[in-house]
């Protein structure tokens, strides 16, 4: 299957938006992309000598599981929903300071649980099956009204 683009999926802009393709997606994994490169995404975020600090990879996988769940939400006939926040991450290893210069990132997530508001994933990062980094993520996805309470509190 071809998807689009991940801000097709995303709420997120440049420079913010970090992930360069989707690979792979069904109804409990997905399967992302990013280049270590000066010429892709991660440009305005990459060392002096063009390595990745490692601790952005928290960010790349919760935006692969934003990919998720916009993919999750055509499959499912769902209307689009954006606003998703990020509530933490448990277990978070990494086997290195940076990814290094050119390296191309795969970045994975597996649904544990999901109820439609609060997700749990597993996620990971490999470059040439190499694992970088991995961890337990969890999300929130607020409903419009939540979204409108949550916005008017001052």
């Amino acid at each position: 299957m071809k998807y689009q683009d991940p801000s097709c999926y995303l709420p997120h802009e440049a420079p913010m938006l970090l992930l360069d393709e989707v690979l792979e997606a069904d109804d409990r994994h997905c399967l992302c992309l990013s280049i270590v490169s000066s010429q892709k995404r991660l440009a305005p975020f990459l060392n002096a000598d063009g390595s990745l600090p490692s601790l952005v990879g928290t960010e790349l996988i919760f935006q692969c599981i934003g990919v998720y769940a916009g993919i999750l939400d055509q499959i499912m006939n769902r209307p689009k929903l954006c606003v998703g926040m990020a509530l933490g991450s448990r277990d978070f290893k990494t086997n290195c300071q940076t990814f290094a210069k050119n390296s191309r990132l795969l970045i994975n997530v597996d649904m544990l649980m999901n109820d439609d508001s609060i997700g749990c994933f597993y996620g990971g990062i490999k470059s040439f099956d190499t694992i970088l980094c991995s961890g337990r993520f969890t999300v929130y996805r607020p409903s419009d009204d939540e979204i409108i309470k949550l916005c008017s509190r001052s």
